[in-house]
């Protein structure tokens, strides 16, 4: 019998470019994207009934299909050629939230990734890394990049292309979340119209924040951070602006050397130095 528990890490963006709509609906970005300090815990137990059922400390989080975590299952035993509604058994799975749920973070797609590491493993590693990548794209784009559990990738792409980059050097972060915000897709709509009224972008390269993140100085990592989003989320009302600018200066008075904006928001990080 399969009994696994194991920590899903959310991540942070410390440099996050979000480029044109291609023909597939999806957006071209660029971006390095830094495991975080803050994860959920996630329990897995094989049980001798049929079906997935999956449970939470958090009453918000859907128990369903509508669950990255369930349809990862899913579609983990019909790459292995046992669909799991053929199977005899069946899976117990217990989800400790401590990601903020829809805060930027990728906290479903983190604990969808890891789950697919950690049973493909305990299956006995039916799929490669890259058959298991694959399959970790086609549920989402953010999801390899935990199915690898490296500290640091450079994700371009939809964001399902991965390139090992240098991580931040050892710092403490701290998480504030801005109240809640209009879905990712419906903030990608936003950053498009907002690019209607534009002549140029002034967006910098991922060079500087990737020789930052080489020389290992927080300063200078924390001078080139970016994100496309954080002017169109800061513009979706005069409440998020406000709510935006408090937390930012909430967290560099208390010293943070950094803030930036997780994925789409709502959730700010502040990196401080001492660990």
């Amino acid at each position: 019998m399969i009994n696994l528990k194991f920590k899903a890490y959310g991540k942070i963006n410390p440099y996050l470019y979000v480029g044109e709509k291609r023909a597939d609906g999806f957006h071209e970005v660029v971006t390095v994207m830094q495991k975080a300090t803050v994860y959920d815990t996630v329990t897995l137990t094989e049980t001798v009934d049929r079906g997935i059922v999956i449970t939470s400390d958090d009453p918000t989080l859907p128990t369903d299909s509508g669950n990255l975590v369930y349809r990862a299952v899913e579609e983990l035993h019909k790459a292995i050629g046992s669909p799991i509604e053929n199977e005899d058994h069946g899976y117990r799975i217990h989800i400790e939230k401590r990601i903020p749920v829809a805060g930027g973070m990728g906290g479903g797609s983190a604990d969808a990734g890891y789950l697919l590491k950690h049973l493909n493993e305990a299956l006995g590693s039916p799929l490669t890394r890259e058959e298991l990548r694959d399959l970790a794209a086609s549920l989402g784009s953010d999801i390899p990049f935990f199915v690898y559990d490296g500290n640091a990738m450079l994700a371009t792409g939809r964001g399902e292309i991965l390139t090992e980059c240098p991580a931040l050097p050892n710092c403490r972060m701290e998480f504030v979340t801005c109240g809640k915000k209009p879905s990712t897709g419906a903030m990608f709509g936003a950053l498009d119209r907002a690019r209607e009224t534009e002549t140029t972008d002034t967006a910098p390269t991922v060079d500087s924040i990737l020789k930052a993140l080489e020389s290992r100085d927080l300063k200078d990592i924390c001078n080139n951070l970016y994100n496309s989003f954080e002017a169109v989320f800061k513009a979706q009302s005069k409440e998020y602006e406000q709510s935006f600018i408090k937390a930012k200066a909430d967290l560099l008075n208390r010293g943070a050397v950094g803030v930036l904006l997780c994925g789409s928001g709502p959730t700010l990080c502040g990196i401080f130095e001492e660990v």
